[in-house]
């Protein structure tokens, strides 16, 4: 009997697929890479081939989830609700990945796996500059709020800065701190 080996079109393609379902529906603790072959109908090695570790593969959902999150930034930006509804939106949404990652985050430091963890510190660095940066876009769009700013001697950026490390340290420690008491007090500054 001959075998004709199963040609599977675009291999990566279901392997990220399958490796974001396990991930997002099942969590971080169900994540390997053996789950994801089985699901993939994918040998572990094909898997190898594309990634070599991983730490590797689920550095890339969490880039690819970071960009993804930066993309829906601008459908926020354009909706039309005032900046405040904005800024919850942005929280809701990096809860929502905090609540995704916040395990691979820990695992990488408990087990040391300095090269992962300093690729994902650059990466993240990264991001938020570029959410600083796209925070700041939208506060610059405010001119009352701009004007209130000139008021308190406070520039855009360092307004942009606290919004954008506050959302972090909020969406980490949600259990201690609410985005509505957040709010309460950014409304209180700038209003």
């Amino acid at each position: 009997m001959i075998l004709i080996p199963k040609i599977i079109k675009d291999p990566k393609v279901l392997i990220l697929n399958q490796a974001r379902d396990i991930l997002y529906n099942e969590g971080y603790k169900d994540f390997s890479i053996r789950k994801i072959a089985k699901a993939s109908g994918v040998s572990v090695g094909t898997i190898y081939n594309y990634f070599s570790t991983k730490e590797e593969l689920l550095l890339y959902l969490m880039m690819e989830y970071w960009e993804k999150y930066y993309d829906g930034l601008e459908t926020i930006d354009r909706e039309e609700k005032d900046l405040f509804a904005k800024l919850q939106r942005m929280s809701e949404e990096l809860n929502s990945f905090v609540s995704t990652f916040q395990l691979v985050w820990l695992d990488f430091n408990e087990h040391g796996i300095s090269k992962s963890i300093q690729q994902n510190r650059q990466e993240e660095k990264n991001f938020i500059t570029r959410l600083i940066c796209k925070v700041e876009e939208m506060l610059s769009k405010e001119p009352t709020l701009i004007q209130r700013l000139n008021e308190l001697d406070l520039d855009v950026n360092e307004i942009a800065h606290l919004i954008v490390m506050n959302l972090v340290m909020i969406a980490q420690f949600k259990n201690n701190y609410e985005y509505k008491s957040f709010d309460k007090v950014l409304k209180a500054i700038l209003e």
